[in-house]
């Protein structure tokens, strides 16, 4: 008998009409905000590969098991555990690839946060991230496919390492901005 159901993605719309049919009038779609102020790519970048080692624990163990004999000496894989936002955002901002480990979560924020902070994000959307999952920025990976996974990861150091730069997607990164900021929040 809900008047209003909130839900955070497209994703999150669809299983809630799914669930509970006869509702779908009643959903309304919030986007959430970040902010774009403390996770930007601004900051000079480093050969750094984050994840965040509480999701999915086993398939970022295999991922990490298959990179140890093929990354190269000159890149290492640090773990987004235990910091808070500021933390989190700092490490984002030096870091150059993320590790998307989301698994059915309504609109996943690392891997946008990740985004926003400049990174090449590759994994998994969790369904959620769907709706922001774009080619420039993101590389989507099926869920479960580790193998795929982790030559997708060393496909995309490979690319960086030959380039005399590292590519920023400012007009994309603009676009996640203005969709996850407290502007369309207040929209919504």
């Amino acid at each position: 008998s809900a008047r209003c159901i909130l839900t955070i993605s497209d994703d999150a719309s669809r299983c809630v009409a799914m669930a509970f049919p006869g509702t779908e009038s009643r959903i309304l779609r919030v986007h959430y905000s970040v902010d774009a102020s403390r996770f930007n790519p601004l900051q000079p970048k480093e050969n750094l590969i984050t994840y965040m080692p509480r999701k999915l624990v086993d398939h970022s163990s295999k991922v990490l098991f298959f990179l140890r004999n093929h990354l190269p000496a000159h890149w290492r894989v640090v773990p987004i555990d235990g910091l808070n936002e500021a933390g989190v955002a700092e490490l984002l901002q030096r870091s150059k690839i993320f590790m998307s480990f989301s698994h059915f979560e309504g609109c996943p924020l690392p891997p946008l946060e990740a985004a926003l902070s400049g990174n090449q994000v590759i994994g998994y959307t969790g369904q959620g991230a769907k709706e922001y999952w774009t080619p420039e920025v993101f590389e989507e990976v099926e869920s479960g496919d580790v193998v795929t996974f982790a030559q997708r990861v060393l496909n995309k150091v490979q690319v960086l390492d030959e380039l005399d730069h590292f590519p920023i997607y400012a007009e994309a990164i603009e676009k996640l901005a203005s969709t996850y900021s407290p502007d369309q929040e207040s929209q919504d």
